[in-house]
């Protein structure tokens, strides 16, 4: 169960089915798995998945996180913490029901 990311192959895999995802839904998941557990604010999100030279609003990022929880529904434990911003959840020692696995191979 959960949510296995192949970086290498640019594939995500959501309860054993493969997930479609954008290239920029794709960067933000990963960006999100790298600093799991870890508040990350919109514009930390917009300066370090989207770049300087993005020139669109801060929503975006709001945007593309509802994207991924549509697509990777209740597999994706990630918070969404008021006035702060998003947050991973690191997987409980004796649950797996909520992990994020990632593949850099």
């Amino acid at each position: 169960g959960g949510i296995v990311i192949d970086k290498a192959g640019h594939e995500v895999v959501v309860d054993g089915r493969p997930a479609q995802l954008t290239a920029k839904e794709f960067a933000l998941l990963s960006y999100l798995c790298e600093r799991r557990g870890k508040v990350l604010s919109r514009e930390h999100l917009l300066a370090r998945v989207w770049g300087s030279r993005y020139e669109g609003g801060p929503r975006t990022v709001d945007i593309h996180v509802r994207r991924l929880r549509a697509k990777l529904g209740s597999a994706l434990p990630l918070e969404t913490l008021r006035g702060s911003g998003y947050k991973l959840r690191a997987p409980e020692s004796d649950s797996r029901s909520s992990d994020v696995e990632l593949d850099e191979e």
